[in-house]
């Protein structure tokens, strides 16, 4: 379900960015930095397996990882393999800690002006904000 929900945001983000770019100039926010990042791996407590068999890491539903003046965040690892929820927990813990660059430095507001994606690392590490500002 949560894999769902995450790939149905890409796809809104993906859709509203382009319709964005057509009817308005887009409001570019700053991405987090990798020491928020890094810090969020402490609040992991949730691994779900993905039907490849992988597991999505993040937290539990309705609970975001941190918040700055921008936005509320939600960070999350995708794709881990391991062999359990709690491996698939604490391997993701390990990414979000070694986390070394960001794949963008701002991020473009998508879906309804009020959703932000930015990415991290060598894995599948993103952070989802949600506007708090009008």
């Amino acid at each position: 379900m949560a894999l769902r929900f995450i790939k149905t945001i890409s796809v809104l983000l993906s859709l509203m960015s382009a319709s964005t770019i057509v009817f308005a100039s887009p409001k570019t926010i700053p991405c987090p930095p990798l020491t928020s990042i890094q810090q969020a791996a402490q609040s992991m407590d949730l691994a779900l397996r993905q039907d490849d068999g992988t597991y999505y890491v993040g937290r539990r539903y309705h609970q975001r990882s941190f918040e700055n003046e921008h936005a509320l965040w939600h960070v999350s690892v995708d794709s881990i393999l391991a062999k359990s929820e709690v491996e698939a927990i604490t391997l993701g813990k390990e990414i979000l800690k070694n986390v070394s660059f960001k794949k963008n430095e701002t991020a473009t507001e998508g879906h309804a002006n009020k959703l932000y994606l930015c990415q991290y690392g060598r894995g599948n590490i993103s952070a989802l904000g949600f506007s708090i500002s009008n």
